[in-house]
């Protein structure tokens, strides 16, 4: 993540920011110099050059008080307006993405990932102008006055902005660390409270409170480290302040003694010296916390990337395993002999209850992870369905097409295919029909019928059905064997209790036996 793709969001909108923190600057510095005569003028008895000093230090501070939060505002737009395109990016990849990652890392990309990228970089461009132009213009201020004032501010600036070296990579580091925490807190989370029904059904919520307040504990640690890290940054830049403050006005009274600057250079230089001081440290402050985005930009733009997809030839769409082995957390094993399904084969796999039939398709799919083995498949080929497939929001249409128009014409093809005609026709259901997920509106049948149908109608290379007709009845689970039959796609499915003439349809049966 750059400033250059910030400024490609909208580039006029970008110019105008630079345009008024830069007129904010100038209105900063013109207000120290109008001080500074001002403070000569009083000394003279000069009312005239007083009273219109004054009125130009009163607009200068007015001109300040309007740009900044316009500008603060059309950059918090800039910002969003970036983020809303790495949201659709990230998201893009991890769609994509055929190994399957945890939803907690998306989630803490397009949200903790990205707050932090705005906190410690992003927002930061309107600073960093504003103070290198207050640096800038005070410079040329102070050289008007006397050179060796300017000489002075140099040395101090020099040392100033050395300072983020000595804490660079530390904040750096905190920043990870406090990105990986909090990734690991959302994953938690979700582990934990997708089984949240089970926790209260056993009464497991101390468990869950136990093992929450753990990862949070870790995320608490992060912050902190990196909040020490960033004051301490903060606290060598208020010494170096202190001395400023003390050479300066030191400075300014010998010339003042010698008659070398006026009066109001002595009043005027604290006004420079605090200014020029306070954007010597947001500029070190803000250099630091830039340099510890690194990693995180780095590893943003990885989840950035565009996948490229392979073509979908015979090859692609064969399956096979070797030596595949599945090492449950209690530390049991699955061992699988090693498998090869064919383009277009329909198989049966049947076996013992516990034998890792559900957790087969699970590795196949990339849901989950073997402790050792080979797995051959094109993932993105892949269509999955599980023992308890979602629906969504939306028409029975809607839940069979995923959304997408086009397929409207073969809706009632596959409908009928996949044994939804009967209800249809006795009118136990229509197409255009909500489906209600609060109080589910369609029976345990129609369900399966419709993720059925919405799978059949994508024409996925690659089916992987786990109970897929259980909540049908055997009539019509023959018929849609015998439509599934006639498809191209590689299907594997698996079932219990299914009568000799069902399993006459499928190609060939894999039984898994429990070891």
């Amino acid at each position: 993540m750059t400033f250059k793709e910030l400024f490609k969001v909208n580039p006029v909108r970008f110019l105008s920011i630079v345009f008024l923190a830069i007129i904010n600057a100038g209105a900063i510095a013109l207000s120290s110099y109008f001080v500074l005569v001002s403070s000569t003028a009083l000394q003279a008895l000069k009312w005239q050059m007083w009273v219109s000093t004054t009125i130009g230090l009163c607009l200068a501070y007015f001109l300040s008080t309007l740009a900044e939060p316009v500008y603060t505002i059309l950059l918090q737009k800039q910002v969003q307006n970036y983020f809303h395109e790495v949201r659709a990016d990230i998201i893009t990849h991890y769609y994509e993405d055929a190994t399957r990652p945890a939803v907690s890392k998306m989630q803490n990309r397009v949200t903790n990932d990205l707050e932090l990228m705005a906190e410690n970089k992003l927002t930061k461009l309107t600073s960093m102008i504003n103070n290198a132009a207050i640096l800038v213009i005070s410079a040329v201020i102070i050289y008007s006055l006397h050179w060796s004032l300017l000489i002075i501010l140099l040395i101090i600036v020099a040392a100033g902005l050395s300072l983020p070296k000595l804490i660079d990579k530390p904040l750096q580091r905190a920043l990870e660390k406090l990105s990986g925490a909090n990734e690991e807190y959302l994953k938690r989370i979700s582990q934990w409270l997708d089984g949240i029904s089970e926790i209260r059904r056993f009464l497991a919520g101390a468990k869950l409170f136990q093992v929450l307040a753990k990862t949070s504990t870790k995320l608490e640690q992060a912050t902190i480290k990196q909040t020490k890290l960033k004051q301490a940054l903060a606290f060598n830049n208020e010494l170096v302040s202190l001395l400023t403050d003390f050479v300066l006005t030191f400075a300014a009274a010998i010339l003042f003694i010698n008659g070398q600057v006026a009066f109001g250079v002595i009043v005027g230089i604290g006004n420079f010296q605090f200014y020029i001081m306070n954007a010597i440290e947001e500029l070190a402050n803000d250099l630091g916390e830039i340099k510890s985005t690194k990693s995180l930009s780095q590893v943003i733009t990885e989840s950035r990337k565009t996948l490229i997809s392979k073509s979908e030839n015979e090859d692609s769409i064969q399956i096979s395993t070797t030596d595949l082995i599945y090492q449950y957390p209690n530390g049991e094993e699955l061992h699988y002999p090693a498998q090869v399904f064919k383009a277009g084969e329909k198989v049966l796999l049947t076996g013992d209850t516990g034998a890792g039939k559900s957790t087969f398709l699970k590795l196949l799919i990339g849901e989950l992870s073997p402790k050792l083995g080979n797995i051959k498949i094109n993932q993105k080929s892949v269509s999955y369905l599980p023992q308890q497939s979602v629906l969504f929001p939306g028409t029975v249409r809607e839940n069979i097409t995923m959304f997408d128009s086009k397929l409207n014409s073969q809706v009632e093809e596959v409908a009928e295919q996949m044994g939804l005609s009967v209800d249809l026709k006795s009118h136990k259901i229509r197409l255009d029909k909500q489906i209600n997920l609060d109080q589910l509106n369609v029976s345990g049948g129609q369900r399966q019928k419709i993720i059925l149908a919405r799978n059949l109608i994508h024409q996925k290379p690659i089916m992987l059905i786990d109970e897929g007709t259980s909540a049908i009845d055997k009539n019509t689970t023959l018929e849609i064997l015998k439509n599934l039959k006639t498809s191209p796609a590689t299907i594997i499915f698996i079932a219990h209790n299914f009568s000799p003439e069902m399993r006459a349809i499928f190609d060939r049966e894999v039984h898994f036996s429990k070891k």
